[in-house]
């Protein structure tokens, strides 16, 4: 037996977001909302985003509660970084099958690359693991050193700290104080927004 289609209406407005999270997102959205006369009740907004900019996320929610009492946000897909903070906004989520939220955590652009970001926990995620590595190197070379000889545990330390000074020491040659300093910085302008 054939079965009849159904259709289901929303009775407020509908609106699809789909891209990254930007000022020029915000513009686009405030435009859109600057027509309407009078405030309505509630306004279902589809987001799918890889995530973008917190402050313009911010911008978009409050461009909404702007010009209607309630936001939903219906997620059919990924809803990253950005898009994350834009739904704290929402009065109600609706999460299709492949919904997703990500995690909050600012997208910066990469050093010497254009078009392409990175998440602004890299850096930290890379330093707790060098550090991870560092410890563990240093307690392996320790045991290992005193362990396989009759040297005192001082002098064991001082020669397990330099094998692991010795390998950590190129890797953090590396590290740039200024980008990370820059990085921390955005990370507290993303937690105050």
């Amino acid at each position: 037996m054939p079965q009849t289609p159904m259709v289901a209406s929303y009775p407020d407005d509908v609106f699809l977001y789909y891209g990254d999270i930007g000022r020029t997102g915000y513009n686009k959205v405030s435009d859109l909302l600057e027509g309407k006369v009078d405030r309505a009740a509630r306004a279902c907004l589809i987001l799918i985003t890889y995530g973008g900019d917190p402050d313009a996320a911010y911008r978009i929610a409050r461009a909404f509660h702007h010009y209607y009492r309630n936001l939903e946000i219906l997620i059919p897909d990924i809803c990253k970084s950005a898009g994350t903070l834009l739904c704290i906004g929402a009065k109600k989520l609706v999460f299709g099958d492949r919904g997703e939220l990500g995690p909050l955590d600012i997208q910066l652009s990469k050093p010497d690359e254009m078009f392409e970001s990175m998440s602004g926990l890299d850096i930290i995620q890379a330093l707790n693991a060098l550090e991870n590595q560092v410890l563990s190197s240093f307690r392996s070379y320790l045991v290992d050193i005193r362990g396989g000889s009759r040297i005192r545990t001082s002098l064991a330390a001082d020669i397990a700290a330099k094998l692991a000074d010795g390998f950590v020491a190129p890797i953090a040659a590396k590290i740039d104080p200024i980008t990370l300093g820059e990085q921390a910085v955005s990370r507290c302008k993303c937690n105050m927004v």
